[in-house]
């Protein structure tokens, strides 16, 4: 598995949509909803002061760029990639292939939990 894909999914050429899989069934997903779901996450991450960005490298998923704002925690910073939930709304992925959770507020709340710098000693 590479690094951008999440389980039960596949990459497709076709830049306009995803076709997920998820076992009973195949969904294809346009693009732009996905980008949606990634940019309703990156408003809930500036709430946390965080930063974020979309990127749509060519022929692969779109993901958020996560960025901690802490002084000297860049190393802190993540790729997250959304899918279509089975309830309707998104759910939010780590580059390893972890959930994170299914909506927006949540994953913000816990992409900024694990993402902290360790406290000073």
């Amino acid at each position: 598995m590479t690094k951008a894909q999440i389980p039960g999914e596949r990459k497709v050429a076709c830049l306009r949509y995803l076709t997920v899989h998820t076992e009973p069934r195949r969904t294809r997903v346009s693009l732009s909803l996905v980008i949606a779901g990634l940019d309703a996450l990156a408003g809930e991450l500036s709430v946390h002061g965080w930063t974020a960005h979309v990127r749509t490298p060519p022929g692969r998923m779109p993901s958020l760029r996560a960025c901690n704002p802490e002084p000297g925690a860049a190393a802190l910073s993540e790729d997250i990639y959304a899918k279509p939930g089975s309830g309707g709304g998104w759910e939010y992925w780590w580059s390893w292939a972890e959930k994170i959770a299914a909506d927006p507020a949540s994953a913000a709340a816990v992409i900024v939990h694990v993402l902290r710098p360790a406290p000073a000693r």
